[in-house]
């Protein structure tokens, strides 16, 4: 078995880097990484750790900010207003969020939780 140098593998990663690089941020569509279904994984974030309440209006109204046109998919229950995703997704961003809450909270930018910081630790 022939093995491959550390400049052939440095090579292949650094194509790698850029191509993907290139493609993902040839337009702004980055900036808004959560979209569609993922509103409703994400909404759990937000509520719970910025609003301290699984009340899905508030978090409704701060993706309306972030993307007017936005909307989850949530429903009404019992006169509650109901998230249909499954909190799993949630659970597994819940380090990203924080950290990307943290940085927030540092730099002073905003913590609807919807902020930039929030879209590109998603």
């Amino acid at each position: 078995m022939k093995k491959y140098s550390v400049a052939v593998i440095f090579f292949i990663l650094a194509i790698s880097l850029v191509y993907t690089v290139k493609s993902r941020w040839k337009d702004d569509s980055w900036k808004m990484t959560i979209s569609a279904d993922g509103y409703g994984y994400y909404a759990y974030l937000p509520c719970v750790f910025i609003y301290h309440s699984l009340d899905f209006r508030k978090a409704i109204a701060e993706e309306q900010t972030a993307s007017p046109g936005a909307g989850g998919p949530f429903q009404l229950y019992e006169n509650k207003l109901t998230d249909k995703c499954f909190i799993g997704v949630a659970v597994l961003l819940t380090p990203f969020f924080l950290i990307a809450y943290l940085l927030s909270l540092m730099f002073g930018s905003g913590i609807g939780g919807y902020e930039f910081l929030f879209q590109a630790s998603v």
